[in-house]
């Protein structure tokens, strides 16, 4: 085992499940080459090697796990190692091209990464390959190639292939019994914490097999659910949302899957979070500028939640002011709260990045002005100096929202209690900004609304008729 496998054990470099776990070559390991480590360092390689082999021993394994070596190293790192050769590095490209890692997603180039590290003799290449063809992710559908692709994997002794195929034969009618080999693989690959494993068996018991053991399918499928794999807790997710066999439907449990794999950026789990539970999708989204989604390549498939005004608004496509002249950021509509989209006004977006600078807008708020008001009621002469006494309305008005109003209409009326004497008068504010403050009057004859035998003082009721925006 080459020793640098080692030390990204020591420094917890692990992100892929238990099953993904396999052999390294020498020739493979990135950066290959004798390395000299002082005399301390050797001493704790060497000790946590023997601690493995004992675990592995445990674990009823014949071979030294080694951990992935890829999973978290940088995409420039990656790409250069793949390039050059290196089935790992092919093999976590195609991962990332596949689930969209840092990358647009793109499952035509995945599945020629998959074919190389294949062909080098990778066995999770090969059972990769198995699920697109089965899934008709890359190239439609191939039931044919795909099963040959399983079988490939299989034979190679890939851990998840062996399950798979175990998963399949209990598909067949008579394939119910405890003593069954493909509940047997199940439940041995169960036991030693293979999330799949436990996912299938879940699903066995819930379709009546008899297995033996105390297993409990909601545990088995909550593992699966916590699963490294965001494949398999996203199906764990679905037999939660949907129920299956004698298990009925638990929005809540697959919410809460799905919410953690939305985290962790997994497209899929996205989408069918904000159609699910559109209120979770809001609270997992996180606050992004404009100026930032058009950047950060960290983003791809990630929820976001922003906001702005938009500038364009047309059939697919939205564009929203990014704070950079000429450098909007494009919106592609594909949810609720569309309708009232129009150029100029200001909206709230969540949704999932596509590529820097492109979000799918999954759920979209567009909020209602707010007009606030305060008014007073004052007495005066009339210019004329006839020594009529008036009642003047002053009117102060704010515009509190987020859009800007072109036009609002509002009734001021004057009356007096205990009388039947009321007057109104309608008054037209025009293009009012966000946050703008204006004044107005309106003037009513005291005689009007005053009965002199009235000692109640005079009121006034102010009203927004209509606001257009």
């Amino acid at each position: 085992m080459h020793v640098l496998a080692v030390l990204h054990a020591v420094s917890g470099d692990c992100r892929q499940p238990r099953e993904s776990i396999r052999r390294v070559s020498p020739a493979d390991a990135p950066g290959s080459g004798p390395i000299t480590l002082p005399p301390a360092m050797f001493r704790r390689c060497a000790s946590l090697w023997l601690g493995l082999l004992f675990a592995g021993a445990c674990l009823g394994q014949t071979t030294l796990p080694v951990f992935d070596l890829y999973s978290r190293a940088p995409l420039p790192r990656v790409k250069r190692d793949a390039e050059n050769g290196n089935r790992e590095a092919q093999l976590e490209l195609g991962r990332r091209l596949l689930l969209g890692r840092e990358v647009q997603i793109d499952p035509s180039a995945a599945m020629s990464w998959f074919g190389k590290a294949a062909a080098r003799g990778s066995g999770d290449a090969l059972f990769e390959l198995y699920l697109c063809c089965r899934d008709g992710i890359g190239e439609p559908k191939n039931p044919e190639k795909a099963a040959k692709l399983l079988e490939a994997a299989a034979k190679a002794g890939h851990p998840r292939a062996l399950i798979e195929q175990a998963h399949l034969a209990l598909q067949a009618p008579a394939a119910t019994g405890a003593k069954n080999p493909a509940i047997q693989t199940l439940v041995e690959a169960a036991r030693k914490g293979n999330a799949l494993a436990q996912l299938y068996l879940a699903r066995a018991i819930l379709a009546g097999h008899r297995i033996p053991g105390d297993f409990n399918a909601a545990q088995l499928l909550a593992r699966a659910g916590a699963s490294d794999d965001p494949r398999v807790a996203f199906e764990a997710a679905r037999v939660f949302r949907d129920g299956e066999g004698s298990a009925r439907p638990d929005p809540a449990r697959a919410t809460a899957v799905l919410a953690k794999l939305a985290e962790r950026g997994y497209r899929p789990a996205v989408l069918e979070l904000a159609r699910l539970a559109p209120d979770s999708f809001r609270a997992v989204a996180r606050e992004q500028s404009p100026a930032r989604i058009r950047k950060e390549v960290r983003l791809l498939n990630l929820p976001v939640t922003f906001d702005g005004e938009l500038t364009r608004v047309a059939e697919g496509e939205w564009l929203i002011a990014s704070g950079d002249p000429g450098q909007p950021v494009r919106i592609i509509p594909d949810g609720s709260g569309t309708e009232d989209a129009r150029p100029g006004r200001y909206v709230r977006v969540w949704g999932v990045v596509e590529e820097p600078g492109v979000v799918r807008a999954l759920l979209v708020a567009v909020p209602e002005p707010r007009l606030t008001y305060s008014y007073n009621v004052e007495t005066a002469q009339s210019p004329a100096g006839a020594g009529r006494e008036l009642y003047v309305v002053i009117l102060l008005l704010r515009n509190t929202g987020r859009q800007a109003i072109q036009t609002a209409e509002l009734l001021i009326e004057l009356y007096q209690p205990e009388s039947d004497r009321r007057a109104g008068k309608s008054v037209v504010v025009r293009q009012l900004a966000v946050g703008e403050r204006r004044a107005i009057t309106a003037t009513f004859d005291a005689e009007e609304v005053r009965q002199r035998d009235n000692v109640n003082p005079v009121r006034a009721e102010v009203a927004v008729k209509r606001i257009e925006w």
